[in-house]
């Protein structure tokens, strides 16, 4: 329970402190003082986002403190942030400054905002005079029907099982994905494998048939050459062979007389044996060397085919083969990867089993929900002056579960008797939708926080209904504090305390202030509201009539 709550330099005021007690408390005042600040007061310090905007003209920062009487549901998160859990009362309090830097602390305990959120979630809650718009938003009536049946944690188990299986789906689609790239490539690499296999090339013999085929190219004009040199060395007259043998006769001849010719002969004889053994050579080529055209059309193929492979993998004999061996190391590499796809075929079967089996839970709390939300609400609307009226949860099947359930939650409402109902977007007026969000949120405060604000719920109700909607909040502020910002006296009459927020001029400067108010000060304050006059007799009359 909110106990006090201090504001330093907060929009138009400058400073206040408020003194709460249990039960419903009324905070009212003229439009424009400010209302709606002791809310924004409260929102920051327990974790609500702030604005640098918000800071009083000439102040450097907003600050305020909030008291709270213990609450047993948030001991265990205090535990977790490291806060120590404080018998006589717990004290949030945060510095905000026009950077948007923040200084919070809880118990003295330095903490962030999200944990100050965390931690102010079990302690209050706010209903503002826009959040009934809430209610024509299909995903707030989905949250709003699952709080109701209690079925939260279904939805979430729900949401979490669909998440699974599309992250089980995802992968196995890009697996699938993938091994149909892996087989593009695999059919690609083995008719490049199967390509130069065929072909079967050998290191080195590109080169043994470029002269095997300048050879066979050119036999008629080599065998030719072949022949005349042969016949020069031996068949021509005088042939170079005889000419070397008559010098080898000659010399020998000479050797008696002249000693050193011996040496000389010896000389022209072994140039006779080597001249021999040449036109031998020359001879045993001349016959080696013949025409072939089957033989050069051959090497020609096969050269062609040698080349072909060198043009696509590299340019080279080498690169050819270097080539093969890449590919081949790649097939094999490819061929051995373990695919994760037959083992997600089961899970993501699994998976889809659980969020059938999430979704089909959820879809038995929400109906037996729905069944109950319309037998709560009715009565409840009866009593804010809509006698007839019915209230009804339509869930419409979806064709496969999504994150949120099997189905549509869709919210409708027969204003008037003998109406058949529909969705509360498209018949509800203002006031209708007020007092239909009011029952939802009466509804729902058995788990709410200990301390309710409600801003402005009443807006666009008057009369009878303002009436009843005030005794709800009296009812419900018997089991919870309640705090209420209206602007009708009728239900101001029904609390417990009584605050004004007022707005003044100092100097030029506006500024806010916040008083309780008792006896004859809260009897002007209602006939303000209910005449726009605070001296009028006749209001003055029928504000004590209302507070008897």
């Amino acid at each position: 329970m909110l106990r006090t709550l201090t504001i330093h330099d907060l929009a138009v005021i400058r400073r206040a402190a408020i003194d709460f007690d249990t039960g419903l408390t009324a905070i009212t005042g003229e439009t424009g003082a400010g209302k709606s600040l002791i809310g924004r007061a409260l929102a920051l310090c327990l974790g609500a986002r702030g604005r640098g905007e918000w800071i009083r003209d000439g102040a450097d920062k907003v600050v305020v403190e909030a008291t709270f009487a213990p609450e047993p549901a948030a001991v265990p998160l205090l535990a977790e942030l490291g806060v120590p859990a404080q018998e006589e009362e717990w004290v949030l309090r945060r510095a905000l400054d026009r950077d948007g830097r923040n200084r919070i602390f809880a118990n003295g305990v330095r903490l962030t905002v999200e944990q100050l959120g965390r931690l102010g979630g079990l302690l209050f809650q706010a209903h503002g005079q826009f959040e009934h718009q809430d209610l024509l938003i299909p995903a707030a009536q989905r949250d709003l029907l699952d709080r109701a049946a209690a079925a939260t944690e279904l939805a979430r188990a729900c949401a979490a099982a669909h998440a699974r299986a599309g992250d089980l789906r995802r992968r196995l689609c890009f697996l699938q994905a993938e091994a149909q790239e892996r087989a593009g490539r695999l059919s690609f690499l083995a008719f490049q494998r199967d390509e130069i296999e065929t072909v079967n090339p050998q290191p080195g013999e590109d080169e043994g048939l470029d002269e095997r085929h300048h050879l066979l190219a050119h036999a008629t004009e080599v065998r030719a050459t072949l022949a005349t040199l042969l016949a020069r060395l031996r068949d021509d007259e005088p042939s170079l062979a005889g000419g070397v043998a008559e010098v080898e006769g000659a010399l020998a001849a000479l050797a008696h007389p002249l000693p050193e010719a011996e040496a000389l002969a010896a000389l022209a004889a072994e140039a006779r044996i080597n001249l021999d053994e040449l036109a031998r050579s020359l001879d045993r080529l001349g016959r080696a060397v013949r025409d072939d055209p089957a033989e050069l059309a051959r090497v020609e193929e096969r050269l062609a085919a040698l080349r072909g492979l060198q043009r696509k993998y590299g340019g080279s004999q080498a690169a050819v083969l270097a080539h093969h061996q890449a590919v081949v190391a790649e097939i094999r590499a490819l061929t051995a990867h373990a695919s994760e796809e037959g083992d997600l075929a089961p899970r993501l079967a699994a998976a889809e089993a659980e969020l059938t089996a999430a979704a089909t839970a959820l879809s038995a709390a929400r109906q037996a929900g729905a069944r109950q939300l319309e037998e709560a609400v009715t009565p409840l609307l009866a009593e804010l002056e809509m006698a007839g009226a019915r209230f009804a949860v339509e869930l419409s099947q979806r064709d496969a579960p999504t994150a949120h359930g099997n189905e549509e939650v869709t919210f409708l409402l027969a204003a008037n008797p003998g109406q058949a109902p529909r969705p509360l977007a498209r018949v509800a007026s203002g006031g209708e939708l007020s007092r239909v969000g009011l029952a939802l949120r009466r509804i729902q405060a058995d788990g709410a926080p200990p301390t309710l604000l409600f801003d402005e719920v009443d807006a666009g109700v008057g009369g009878h209904a303002a009436e009843r909607i005030g005794v709800l909040l009296a009812e419900l502020a018997r089991h919870r504090q309640v705090l209420c910002i209206t602007h009708l006296p009728q239900v101001a009459s029904l609390a417990d305390h009584h605050l004004r927020v007022e707005k003044g001029i100092d100097g030029d400067t506006a500024l806010a202030t916040i008083a309780p108010l008792v006896g004859e000060a809260r009897v002007a304050e209602l006939a303000r509201m209910l005449a726009g006059d605070a001296a009028d007799a006749a209001a003055l009359r029928h504000a004590e009539s209302l507070l008897r």
